[in-house]
Protein backbone atom coordinates (compact mmCIF):
# COMPACT_ATOMS: atom_id res chain seq x y z
CA UNK A 1 0.00 0.00 0.00
CA UNK A 2 2.75 2.51 0.95
CA UNK A 3 4.18 1.55 -3.01
CA UNK A 4 1.27 2.38 -4.29
CA UNK A 5 0.74 5.83 -2.38
CA UNK A 6 4.26 6.69 -3.71
CA UNK A 7 3.85 5.69 -7.14
CA UNK A 8 0.44 7.58 -7.02
CA UNK A 9 2.05 10.80 -5.11
CA UNK A 10 5.19 10.96 -7.78
CA UNK A 11 2.64 10.53 -10.86
CA UNK A 12 0.47 13.12 -9.17
CA UNK A 13 3.48 15.51 -8.78
CA UNK A 14 4.74 14.54 -12.59
CA UNK A 15 0.89 15.31 -14.28
CA UNK A 16 0.97 18.67 -12.49
CA UNK A 17 4.48 19.66 -14.17
CA UNK A 18 3.38 18.67 -17.40
CA UNK A 19 0.58 20.73 -17.51
CA UNK A 20 2.63 23.43 -15.85
CA UNK A 21 4.78 23.12 -18.70
CA UNK A 22 2.03 22.95 -21.59
CA UNK A 23 0.20 25.69 -20.03
CA UNK A 24 3.33 27.97 -19.87
CA UNK A 25 4.28 27.32 -23.69
CA UNK A 26 0.56 27.88 -24.76
CA UNK A 27 -0.34 31.19 -22.70
CA UNK A 28 3.30 32.28 -21.18
CA UNK A 29 1.67 31.95 -17.51
CA UNK A 30 4.80 31.92 -15.76
CA UNK A 31 4.89 35.62 -16.06
CA UNK A 32 2.29 35.53 -13.57
CA UNK A 33 2.41 35.11 -9.76
CA UNK A 34 -1.05 33.47 -9.95
CA UNK A 35 0.51 30.83 -11.91
CA UNK A 36 3.04 30.38 -8.70
CA UNK A 37 0.12 30.37 -6.44
CA UNK A 38 -1.65 27.76 -8.11
CA UNK A 39 1.48 25.37 -8.81
CA UNK A 40 2.27 26.04 -4.37
CA UNK A 41 -1.69 24.93 -4.06
CA UNK A 42 -0.89 21.44 -6.27
CA UNK A 43 1.27 20.59 -3.91
CA UNK A 44 -1.29 20.45 -0.84
CA UNK A 45 -2.29 16.62 -1.51
CA UNK A 46 1.33 15.16 -1.04
CA UNK A 47 2.32 17.79 1.74
CA UNK A 48 2.14 14.50 4.52
CA UNK A 49 3.67 12.17 2.46
CA UNK A 50 6.32 14.68 1.52
CA UNK A 51 7.17 14.83 5.17
CA UNK A 52 7.47 10.95 5.61
CA UNK A 53 8.62 9.63 2.54
CA UNK A 54 12.29 10.37 0.15
CA UNK A 55 11.51 9.84 -3.14
CA UNK A 56 8.28 11.74 -2.53
CA UNK A 57 10.64 14.34 -1.38
CA UNK A 58 13.10 14.39 -4.27
CA UNK A 59 10.39 14.58 -7.06
CA UNK A 60 9.04 17.79 -4.87
CA UNK A 61 11.85 19.19 -4.99
CA UNK A 62 12.52 18.62 -8.56
CA UNK A 63 9.18 19.88 -9.04
CA UNK A 64 9.51 23.42 -7.20
CA UNK A 65 12.97 23.90 -9.22
CA UNK A 66 11.82 23.31 -12.15
CA UNK A 67 8.70 26.13 -11.88
CA UNK A 68 11.26 28.56 -10.70
CA UNK A 69 13.51 27.83 -13.82
CA UNK A 70 10.55 27.83 -16.03
CA UNK A 71 10.07 31.74 -17.18
CA UNK A 72 13.67 31.37 -18.41
CA UNK A 73 13.17 28.81 -20.75
CA UNK A 74 10.81 28.81 -24.36
CA UNK A 75 10.15 25.86 -26.19
CA UNK A 76 7.68 27.87 -28.76
CA UNK A 77 7.63 31.50 -29.44
CA UNK A 78 4.75 32.36 -27.93
CA UNK A 79 6.33 32.95 -24.73
CA UNK A 80 8.61 35.96 -26.18
CA UNK A 81 5.42 36.79 -28.10
CA UNK A 82 3.49 37.64 -24.81
CA UNK A 83 6.06 39.15 -23.26
CA UNK A 84 6.47 41.91 -26.10
CA UNK A 85 2.99 42.22 -25.59
CA UNK A 86 2.98 42.95 -22.15
CA UNK A 87 5.92 45.02 -22.52
CA UNK A 88 4.73 47.77 -24.45
CA UNK A 89 2.63 50.25 -23.48
CA UNK A 90 0.55 53.89 -23.83
CA UNK A 91 3.12 56.46 -24.72
CA UNK A 92 5.92 54.27 -26.48
CA UNK A 93 7.07 55.62 -30.07
CA UNK A 94 7.31 53.14 -33.19
CA UNK A 95 11.15 52.73 -32.03
CA UNK A 96 10.71 52.28 -29.00
CA UNK A 97 8.14 49.41 -29.64
CA UNK A 98 10.77 48.17 -32.20
CA UNK A 99 13.67 47.93 -29.23
CA UNK A 100 11.13 45.74 -27.44
CA UNK A 101 10.56 43.91 -30.42
CA UNK A 102 14.20 43.21 -30.82
CA UNK A 103 14.19 42.26 -27.19
CA UNK A 104 12.36 39.47 -27.49
CA UNK A 105 13.18 38.23 -30.69
CA UNK A 106 17.01 39.01 -31.59
CA UNK A 107 18.03 38.92 -35.14
CA UNK A 108 20.46 35.84 -34.32
CA UNK A 109 17.59 34.22 -32.05
CA UNK A 110 16.06 31.16 -31.78
CA UNK A 111 12.14 32.32 -32.77
CA UNK A 112 11.75 34.33 -36.39
CA UNK A 113 10.97 37.65 -35.85
CA UNK A 114 7.50 38.31 -35.94
CA UNK A 115 5.84 40.22 -38.96
CA UNK A 116 4.85 43.27 -39.58
CA UNK A 117 5.24 46.74 -37.87
CA UNK A 118 4.08 50.17 -36.90
CA UNK A 119 3.25 53.24 -39.61
CA UNK A 120 2.36 56.31 -38.55
CA UNK A 121 -0.97 55.44 -37.45
CA UNK A 122 -1.74 51.77 -36.58
CA UNK A 123 0.95 48.73 -36.34
CA UNK A 124 0.50 44.49 -36.08
CA UNK A 125 2.86 42.21 -35.50
CA UNK A 126 1.90 38.90 -36.54
CA UNK A 127 3.55 36.38 -34.78
CA UNK A 128 4.58 33.49 -37.30
CA UNK A 129 2.22 33.99 -40.65
CA UNK A 130 3.72 30.76 -41.89
CA UNK A 131 2.90 28.24 -39.69
CA UNK A 132 -0.77 27.04 -39.05
CA UNK A 133 0.30 26.68 -35.20
CA UNK A 134 1.20 30.18 -34.62
CA UNK A 135 -0.86 32.46 -37.19
CA UNK A 136 -3.52 33.57 -35.37
CA UNK A 137 -1.29 34.82 -32.63
CA UNK A 138 -1.62 38.80 -33.36
CA UNK A 139 -1.12 42.34 -31.89
CA UNK A 140 -2.47 45.39 -32.99
CA UNK A 141 -1.34 48.67 -32.00
CA UNK A 142 -3.13 52.49 -32.76
CA UNK A 143 -0.45 55.31 -32.87
CA UNK A 144 -1.74 58.71 -32.18
CA UNK A 145 0.97 61.58 -32.68
CA UNK A 146 3.68 59.22 -33.31
CA UNK A 147 2.90 57.27 -29.96
CA UNK A 148 1.03 53.94 -29.17
CA UNK A 149 -2.61 55.42 -27.84
CA UNK A 150 -4.35 53.50 -24.57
Amino acid sequence: MRRLVKVLSTAYLLLCLGFAVLADEMLAVSSSPWFYVIAAASLLPVVELVRRERLVRLVTLGYIVLLLFLPFFSFTPVKPFRQFYWSIHKGMTPPEVSHELDRQFASNGRFPRPGGGTGDESGCFQLDPNSRYYNAELIVVKMVDICLAG
